[in-house]
């Protein structure tokens, strides 16, 4: 099986041997314990200024087909963040408990879901700093909650755009969202900063990308794990008493994270680091997929998010050295190379189906171009004449393709 980029991480190593059993693919055990340890930050830590902070939370959607052991970790995650809870028993009240990590319900609507948003606001009370920026006491206000998804395509079912740029904002991490309700009453979201992993078949992913639902606003912001097979086959899934005392301690150490409260700062070799990769040296882009010209630009906010992430899952210092930074690297450069396979639902060694299609247009010598049936004969093995025409009207959209009056393409010269 193979080796996770993760796999120096102590904490990690636990989930790891929590999810022997799993016959889910690495990429999906690797992605869901980064998810569960910036999910569990919150918007109490942060990166950089507060007027130009970066905070560790995620969106991440496991793209496979049935039964390639997606539920099995976002449910594994899901347990995890439920055990983490505190007594809030009042004076002659009886002892209750509440979730530190608010979780909403699986399928949610558009309304439901920004309710949920508003109605979890938690606070911080921030104590003076040493160099009398913060001369007094006063509390913080945070709603940070956590959307873990068995099939996260049921929260577009309705109001889907809506959905979509609220899902935008609460990435971002806005300091303030406000929406006007039914009743021409506001409701007010304070530093909200959300959290989202799922499941997705790639047939609904590509529907939700053809209408322009999961758009590059969306798909840059958001990683995309594709699993193509389960690490091996099994008809029982069974936990050894080493294995759920590990799951134990991963859950122990996501409580201790509740704690911590505060900007988090690079070392100078870090910075350099950082700055050596996205700006002195040339961008490395590793995936040339067209479904990724989008995600590549915002890969140094994911570096960092991640960073933040595998720092956290062994540490509670609030300064971050060169290390997890690289391990960033590492994690996000294998899932990069068939993320795009997401989309397309097929391995083209030759390259992906949108390049297939504009190198045999250019290499065609007719001035008028070529229609979906002169096109599909050198396509059909990879991909099906009933997704031949949204994936031209796609390529059209984006200004890949121009479509002549009589039905046929051009490539455009980029």
């Amino acid at each position: 099986m193979p080796t996770s980029p993760l796999a120096k991480l102590k904490n990690f190593q636990k989930w790891d041997h929590f999810c022997e059993p799993f016959p889910s693919p690495q990429r999906f055990i690797d992605a869901g314990y980064l998810f569960m340890v910036g999910a569990a930050l919150q918007r109490r830590v942060w990166m950089g200024t507060e007027l130009m902070a970066t905070y560790p939370n995620n969106y991440m959607l496991f793209v496979a087909e049935p039964g390639i052991g997606k539920s099995m970790i976002v449910g594994s995650i899901k347990k995890a963040m439920l055990r983490q809870t505190i007594g809030t028993a009042e004076s002659g009240s009886k002892p209750s408990t509440k979730l530190l990590y608010p979780i909403s319900a699986d399928s949610t609507s558009f309304e439901a879901f920004v309710n949920f948003t508003a109605e979890n606001t938690q606070t911080v009370t921030r104590k003076p700093l040493a160099n009398g920026t913060a001369p007094k006491i006063e509390r913080y206000y945070y709603s940070s909650p956590c959307f873990i998804l068995d099939e996260a395509a049921s929260i577009f079912d309705k109001e889907a755009h809506k959905m979509a740029t609220f899902l935008l904002e609460g990435w971002t991490c806005t300091d303030l969202y406000v929406r006007r309700t039914i009743s021409r009453q506001t409701d007010e979201i304070h530093n909200m900063c959300l959290n989202l992993i799922g499941g997705i078949q790639p047939g609904k992913l590509i529907e939700l990308s053809r209408v322009a639902i999961l758009d590059n606003g969306f798909s840059r912001r958001c990683l995309i794990v594709y699993g193509e097979r389960n690490r091996f086959r099994t008809d029982h899934i069974e936990h050894s008493a080493s294995q759920a005392g590990a799951f134990v301690d991963v859950c122990n150490h996501i409580k201790t994270l509740h704690k911590l409260f505060g900007e988090v700062t690079m070392t100078p070799e870090a910075k350099a680091w950082m700055r050596q990769k996205f700006v002195t040296d040339e961008p490395v882009i590793s995936n040339t997929s067209e479904y990724l010209k989008y995600y590549y630009p915002t890969k140094p906010v994911h570096i960092k998010k991640m960073a933040m992430a595998i720092h956290f899952s062994d540490s509670t210092d609030m300064t971050i050295g060169v290390e997890p930074f690289e391990i960033a690297w590492d994690y996000l450069a294998s899932i990069e190379s068939d993320m795009h396979m997401a989309y397309t639902g097929i391995r083209d060694e030759r390259g992906t189906v949108l390049n297939r299609i504009k190198h045999l247009l250019r290499a065609s010598k007719d001035p008028d171009g070529l229609g979906s049936d002169e096109l599909y004969p050198d396509l059909v093995d990879i991909v099906s004449y009933e997704n031949l025409l949204p994936t031209l009207a796609d390529l059209v959209r984006a200004g890949q393709l121009i479509q002549t009056r009589n039905s046929k393409y051009i490539a455009t010269q980029r």
